[in-house]
């Protein structure tokens, strides 16, 4: 069940347009099931019992089964919680910023901020102009007053409306004579600070250019497309990961009563990271944009453990025995391995590590406090489905 619901976070992908995150999704499967079979080769058929040690007895008192539904002050907080965080995810953007992706220490993220202290900016922004759709003197005011921006350095114009024939010669025309290209120079943008850049250019193009527009090419359209598709990816793949892992918990339990119960404890983690994402302004890139389905996928197992000896015993102080200190032994563990990611030179896999962490234990006490007041509020009103 863990190997199903796990793979489910990375299925989710394998359909996706962009191809790092189809590879993702297939070498994620691949050691999943890889990890089951050599589980299957060194364990089966043996069984072994585990004995849960003192210690991990005493410090499920933290979260103690016998939490009466009558007293909201656990679930108040929670939801309180909860309804901060859902403004947050509308705040959630995509962006791609090439410097984040590397250490400040980089040798050539140092190398290009001495390039751009010393000689200046190098980055092309590309524009392509019809030679016999706009009047020279136009043109030239639009380059001139796009020059005066504070993030263009330089132009470079491939356009000679008084002799193509002479340009042609110095290869600056296309092999379309009457397509003409300027370049602007600019410095490595975020799509955010590219948008907004591009969006002031094309205002002076409407102030000086009259109807005619000038065509944008390059970096930053593509950036701006590649951050509207991750905005997309993550969106569908979260949506398809609860889908596919409540269906496959549903199929698992037989219980719709219990389907019901695991829902909340495992949607507010989610919810949560997303909405921090949001108000601490953590973008989608190609790192973050797996994290939503994959967490779910990670944090589920626990509410599964727990569900299934409360099936099995029907009682919560006996599946708190059972389940509660493989659960929380099971936090740690992940927790731990989450918290390497901290070390990271690169913001984005920090991120990674944090929001993990901080799924992991809203997850620990969803699953421990919360998932028994919801059986709880069950038993005490009779609910049965």
């Amino acid at each position: 069940m863990a190997t199903g619901t796990t793979c489910a976070g990375f299925l989710v992908f394998l359909a996706d347009p962009i191809p790092l995150l189809r590879d993702f999704s297939l070498l994620g499967i691949s050691g999943i099931i890889g990890g089951l079979l050599w589980a299957l080769v060194f364990f089966f058929p043996q069984q072994f019992y585990f004995h849960p040690h003192k210690f991990a007895v005493h410090l499920l008192r933290i979260f103690p089964p016998t939490s009466k539904p009558t007293k909201p002050v656990i679930p108040f907080i929670i939801f309180g919680v909860i309804a901060v965080m859902i403004p947050g995810i509308f705040k959630i953007r995509g962006e791609i910023y090439s410097l984040e992706i590397l250490s400040p220490l980089n040798e050539r993220v140092l190398d290009h901020h001495y390039i751009e202290k010393n000689v200046g900016n190098y980055l092309p922004l590309e524009y392509t102009v019809g030679a016999d759709e706009v009047q020279a003197d136009k043109l030239k005011k639009w380059i001139s007053s796009v020059f005066e921006l504070e993030k263009v350095d330089g132009v470079l114009s491939y356009l000679n409306f008084y002799s193509f024939s002479e340009a042609r010669k110095y290869g600056y025309i296309s092999q379309d004579g009457n397509l003409g290209r300027i370049t602007f120079l600019i410095p490595i943008l975020s799509t955010t600070e590219g948008i907004s850049l591009v969006k002031r250019i094309e205002q002076l193009a409407e102030n000086n250019l009259g109807g005619y527009r000038p065509v944008i090419n390059g970096y930053v359209t593509l950036y701006a497309t590649l951050a509207n598709e991750l905005e997309g990816s993550f969106l569908k793949s979260v949506a398809l990961a609860f889908m596919l892992v409540f269906l496959l918990i549903l199929i698992y339990l037989r219980d719709l009563r219990l389907f019901l119960a695991a829902i909340l404890p495992n949607v507010i983690p989610i919810v949560f990271i997303i909405g921090l994402m949001g108000w601490l302004r953590i973008s989608l890139n190609m790192v973050t944009v797996p994290i939503g389905c994959l967490l779910l996928c990670v944090i589920v197992d626990d509410s599964v453990h727990f569900l299934f000896w409360y099936k099995q015993t029907g009682d919560l102080g006996k599946t708190y025995l059972e389940a509660g200190p493989g659960i929380f032994l099971t936090s740690v563990i992940l927790i731990v391995g989450f918290s390497v990611f901290i070390l990271a030179s690169s913001p984005p896999i920090r991120y990674f590590g944090i929001l993990g962490i901080t799924a992991l234990l809203t997850a620990l006490i969803g699953d421990l406090v919360l998932l028994p007041i919801i059986l709880k509020t069950m038993e005490s009103r009779r609910f049965r489905v």
